[in-house]
C-alpha cells in the first residue's frame, strides 16, 4: 500500500556570515524510496535593522544521486527602527519527486544570502513516499547573493537539462529608509533554447512611511516552458538586472531555475 509521510530536520544555526553551513543529517526512513518535496523555514535569532533573511538550502553528499537540488527561503526583508522584524510568508513546498535510498544519510546545508550579525535558525520538513509516484523528477539551482549595484550575472550553469519549467527572482533590502521603495526586473538570456531564448521577471519592495517599519519583499516564481535544443544539455544564462526605482542603499538580488533533467539516477532499491 502506498504511504506518504513527513519527517523534520530540527532547527540549526545559519551562522553569522554568508558561508555554507556544516552538513546536517537527513536520513530517509526505512521504507522511503522517493523524496516528494521539501519545505524550509529561516529566521533571525535577534533581528537587527538593515538585515534581510534570505538563503539557499541544498541536498548533497555521496548518497544524494541527483544534484543539484536547491530550495530558497522566503524573503524576510529588512526593517527600520527597534520595532518589528523580518516578515516572511508561509514557506512554499518545493517539489522533488527524486529517488532515495532508505536509511542512507543525505546531507543538507544552508547558505545565507544576507549575513545575520546575531545568527539565525533554519529548519526543514521532508515529504517521502514508500512507492514510486510516477511524477516527473525535478532539479533546481539558484545563484547566490549579487549586490543590486551589480546589474549582470552569469554565475549559474544548468547541467543535464531537457527543459526549464520555472524561474525565480528575489531582492532583499539592506538599510531601510522612509519613502524608499524599490522596483526591479531581470532579463534572462539563454543560448541553446529551441524557440524563445529570453524571459523576464519583476518584483517590488514595498516601502515605509516614517521612522520605523518593514520593507516587504517576495520571492517571485514564474512557470515557463523552455526546451533546450536536442544537442544542448548545458547552458549558462546571462541575467541582467534593471532598476526602475532603486533602493537608496544597495541590497542583494538572486535568481534560480527549476528544470526537468535529461536523466535521473535511480539507486538500487528493491520495491516490495
Amino acid at each position: 500500500m502506498a504511504s506518504v509521510f513527513c519527517t523534520r530536520l530540527a532547527a540549526f544555526a545559519t551562522g553569522t556570515g554568508t558561508a555554507e553551513t556544516a552538513a546536517q543529517n537527513v536520513t530517509p526512513p526505512a521504507d522511503a524510496v522517493e523524496l516528494i518535496s521539501v519545505q524550509m523555514w529561516a529566521t533571525a535569532k535577534a533581528p537587527a535593522p538593515a538585515e534581510s533573511v534570505m538563503g539557499i538550502g541544498k541536498l548533497k553528499g555521496d548518497n544524494w544521486s541527483n544534484p543539484p537540488y536547491e530550495v530558497a527561503a522566503e524573503i524576510g526583508s529588512a526593517h527600520l527602527g527597534a520595532i518589528g522584524g523580518p516578515f516572511a510568508p508561509q514557506p512554499r513546498k518545493w517539489p522533488a519527486n527524486l529517488p532515495v535510498t532508505p536509511n542512507a544519510r543525505i546531507d543538507f546545508t544552508y547558505e545565507p544570502i544576507d549575513a545575520l550579525a546575531d545568527d539565525g535558525w533554519v529548519s526543514a520538513k521532508f515529504k517521502w513516499s514508500n512507492v514510486k509516484t510516477g511524477q516527473q523528477g525535478l532539479k533546481r539551482v539558484f545563484s547566490r547573493e549579487v549586490p543590486t549595484s551589480t546589474t549582470t550575472d552569469s554565475s549559474v550553469t544548468i547541467r543535464d537539462a531537457a527543459s526549464i519549467t520555472k524561474t525565480y527572482f528575489g531582492v532583499g533590502a539592506a538599510t531601510v529608509a522612509a519613502d524608499d521603495p524599490g522596483d526591479y526586473s531581470i532579463t534572462i538570456e539563454m543560448t541553446g533554447i529551441m524557440e524563445h531564448p529570453t524571459t523576464q521577471m519583476n518584483t517590488q519592495l514595498i516601502g515605509i512611511e516614517a521612522t520605523s517599519g518593514l520593507e516587504i519583499s517576495y520571492l517571485e516564481e514564474e512557470t515557463v516552458d523552455l526546451t533546450l535544443q536536442p544537442q544542448v544539455s548545458q547552458i549558462t544564462p546571462a541575467v541582467t538586472l534593471t532598476e526602475t526605482t532603486a533602493l537608496g542603499t544597495a541590497g542583494q538580488w538572486f535568481y534560480g531555475f527549476e528544470y526537468v533533467p535529461r536523466s535521473i539516477t535511480f539507486p538500487n532499491i528493491v520495491q516490495t
